[in-house]
């Protein structure tokens, strides 16, 4: 429900101002993480605000669930899968934006691969790839958060997260 009303806030706010602001975008954003990571991080969360309340009040601390701590080749699998939905999201959001705001003449000013970076990342007017700013900023840190995040997922291929020993 909270989704829901946060979603129609954001197109309220688009109907009264009849533009796709930072707001909207920041509503998306959200709505996109409760999705994807979200319901983990609040259960997460839940069992250590029941800790903590229960330290409190002097009760009994609650049963944790036992969670597989994965290793490995699993956890390799587990953070590549992880990655692979961010990237598709990614993917099909910036469909999106390219439909509803069409690309920027200044991609073709452009001209290689090179310059569109040093235009894109230098730019403080941020008018590419998109028409739209507001977009633009947000594509530049999300590419940087998506970037990172590959290299994260990558990593645990190439150096794989040992088996925690039983004792420690």
């Amino acid at each position: 429900m909270n989704d829901l009303w946060i979603a129609t806030m954001g197109f309220f706010d688009y109907l009264r101002t009849g533009e796709f602001t930072s707001y909207q975008i920041i509503v998306l954003i959200l709505i996109v993480y409760a999705f994807t990571y979200g319901k983990s991080d609040f259960k997460k969360l839940d069992r250590y605000i029941q800790t903590k309340v229960a330290a409190w009040k002097g009760e009994p601390l609650p049963e944790k669930e036992k969670l597989k701590k994965l290793s490995g080749k699993e956890h390799a699998k587990k953070e590549r899968k992880q990655f692979y939905i961010h990237l598709i999201i990614y993917m099909a959001l910036h469909v999106i934006f390219a439909l509803l705001f069409g690309f920027s003449d200044s991609i073709l000013q452009a001209g290689s691969t090179g310059g569109f970076l040093d235009a894109w990342f230098d730019a403080s007017d941020s008018t590419i790839p998109f028409n739209n700013t507001n977009v633009n900023n947000v594509t530049r840190i999300w590419t940087l958060i998506l970037v990172i995040d590959g290299i994260i997922s990558l990593s645990y291929t190439l150096f794989p997260k040992k088996e925690k020993d039983a004792r420690t």
